[in-house]
C-alpha cells in the first residue's frame, strides 16, 4: 500500500469519525442543535468523497460529495447566526449553478462555485466567531486550516496527496471545537427556548419572571443568561446584571464578553465592601438590604425620568434569601414589585428552589411571578 493511499485512507476515517461523533453527539442531546446534525452529515458525506478519490470515479460524482458538504456546513452556519433561509436559498443556487456547470463541462464554473463556497463559509465561521467570541476559536482555526489546504489541493502543488495530513488535522480541531458544551446552547434550540419570554413586546413582557434553575448545569445557566442579554441588547433594552457573592467571576463576565460592552450595567454585591465603589463599568455593592432596596429605588426614579424598557437580572436571588432570610427579601421583594409594576422595567430573577427546604418560599415566590421559566 502506497503512502498516498494511506493519508488518503486516514483523512477519510478521520473525517468520517468526526462525522459519526458528531451525529451521535445530535441523536443524544436533549434540546436538538441542528448545527450539529449538518455538520456531522458534512463530514460523512465529505468522507465518502475523499474515498472515492482511491477509485476510478468521475470527478463528477466526487465534486457533487464535495460541494454537498460544502452545502451542509454553509447551512449549518446559517442556523446559529440565525439566517437560515437566507443561507438555505444561497447553499441551493450554488448548487443548483454546481449541477448546471457540470452539465455543461464548465470546469470553471465548478471551480468558482467551489471557491465562493469556501468563501461564503469562511465568512459565515467570521460572523459566528464575532457574535459568539471564544467559543468559535477552534472552528476558525481550523476551518482556516482546512481552506488553505484544499486550496493548495485544487491549485495541484506538488506532492498533493501530503496535504491530507493537515486536512485531517483541521477536520479534528473543528470537532473538537463544536463538541464543546457550550456549542449545545446556541442557535436554534436556544432561541426556541427562549421564544416564550423574548418575542412578546416591551409593553406586555412580565415586570417579574422567575427562572427555576432546577436540573440545568451551570454551563446551561450562563449560556441562558447570555443569550437573554443578547436579545435584549438587540432589542435595544437597558440591562443591568446583578451577581451575588460572585456567582459570575470577572473572568467569566470577560469571557461572556459583557465586561466590554458599556451597554451593560454590572454590579457585584459582596458580603465586605469598604464603601460602594465602581471600577471601570462594575458596580460594586454592600450585601445589606438597604443598599439592595436602593438599587432598586434609584433604576425605578431613573425610568421614571426616562420612561424607557429597561431589564434588571439577579444572579441567583436563593443566595440573597439565604443570607438575609426569607421574609426580609419578601418584604422587599413585595414592596418593590408593586413599583416596578408603575414602571417600565422589567425583573428576571435566577432562583433554585432545591436549595430551600420551606414550600411556603416557593410557593410565594411562583405566586409573585407573572412568568415562569424552567432551565
Amino acid at each position: 500500500m502506497s503512502t498516498q493511499t494511506i493519508l488518503v485512507l486516514t483523512d477519510g476515517f478521520v473525517t468520517l469519525f468526526c462525522g459519526l461523533i458528531l451525529f451521535y453527539t445530535y441523536c443524544i442531546l436533549r434540546f436538538k442543535n441542528f448545527f450539529h446534525l449538518f455538520w456531522s452529515l458534512g463530514f460523512i458525506f465529505c468522507s465518502v468523497g475523499i474515498f472515492l478519490r482511491l477509485t476510478s470515479t468521475s470527478m463528477v460524482l466526487l465534486y457533487g460529495f464535495f460541494v454537498f458538504s460544502l452545502f451542509l456546513w454553509f447551512v449549518g452556519l446559517g442556523l446559529i447566526l440565525k439566517t437560515f433561509k437566507k443561507f438555505l436559498v444561497t447553499g441551493i443556487f450554488l448548487v443548483t449553478l454546481t449541477v448546471i456547470g457540470e452539465f455543461l463541462s464548465s470546469k470553471i464554473l465548478t471551480f468558482t462555485i467551489i471557491t465562493t463556497f469556501f468563501v461564503l463559509v469562511t465568512v459565515g465561521v467570521f460572523l459566528a466567531k464575532k457574535r459568539y467570541g471564544k467559543l468559535v476559536d477552534p472552528l476558525l482555526i481550523g476551518w482556516v486550516l482546512l481552506t488553505i489546504t484544499n486550496t493548495l489541493f485544487v491549485l495541484e502543488v506538488p506532492l498533493t496527496f501530503y496535504l491530507d495530513l493537515p486536512a485531517s488535522f483541521a477536520k479534528i480541531i473543528i470537532a473538537y471545537g463544536i463538541l464543546n458544551p457550550n456549542f449545545f446552547y446556541v442557535g436554534t434550540h436556544m432561541a426556541a427556548f427562549l421564544k416564550k419570554a423574548s418575542s412578546k413586546p416591551c409593553s406586555t413582557r412580565a415586570h417579574f419572571t422567575l427562572v427555576k434553575c432546577e436540573k440545568a448545569s451551570r454551563l446551561k445557566e450562563l449560556n441562558w443568561l447570555k443569550q437573554i442579554i443578547e436579545d435584549n441588547l438587540t432589542d435595544n433594552l437597558k440591562t443591568t446584571l446583578v451577581t451575588v457573592y460572585d456567582s459570575i467571576s470577572t473572568t467569566e463576565l470577560a469571557d461572556l464578553e459583557f465586561l466590554s460592552n458599556k451597554n451593560i450595567g454590572l454590579i457585584r454585591v459582596l458580603r465586605e465592601v469598604k464603601e460602594q465603589s465602581k471600577s471601570s463599568n462594575i458596580t460594586l455593592l454592600k450585601d445589606d438590604l438597604t443598599s439592595i432596596g436602593l438599587l432598586f429605588s434609584n433604576l425605578i426614579a431613573q425610568n421614571r425620568k426616562e420612561p424607557k424598557d429597561q431589564v434588571l437580572i439577579i444572579y441567583p436571588l436563593s443566595w440573597l434569601i439565604l443570607t438575609h432570610g426569607w421574609k426580609n427579601m419578601y418584604l422587599l421583594l413585595s414592596s418593590k414589585i408593586s413599583e416596578l409594576k408603575e414602571t417600565k422595567t422589567h425583573l428576571i430573577a435566577f432562583y433554585y428552589p432545591n436549595t430551600h427546604s420551606d414550600k411556603t418560599i416557593h410557593y410565594t415566590l411562583e405566586k409573585m411571578a407573572e412568568q415562569i421559566i424552567s432551565i
